[in-house]
């Protein structure tokens, strides 16, 4: 049987893994757009996606010096400044 603490480290484990995918296509995205001369990309999540993930990365969004919102569709839109 798992203890606590090796259950809390499979979470976790769970939840950064899943979080990076997600955050390098976001990466990815906002260089495409960025060079397109675009100050924004929108991504949305797979409705697979745990809240814990997306709570994870929208925490890197911020702490990255990015703005995001939820437009329109259930998009999540990341915008920067020029």
């Amino acid at each position: 049987m798992m203890n606590a603490n090796e259950a809390a480290k499979k979470v976790n484990a769970y939840i950064e893994n899943n979080a990076n995918i997600v955050i390098a296509e976001i990466e990815k995205s906002i260089c495409e757009n960025a060079d397109k001369g675009m100050t924004y990309t929108n991504y949305r999540f797979d409705p697979t996606t745990r809240a814990e993930v997306q709570h994870h990365i929208l925490t890197a969004i911020k702490e990255a010096g990015y703005t995001y919102r939820w437009a329109h569709g259930g998009y999540l839109q990341i915008l920067w400044s020029r």
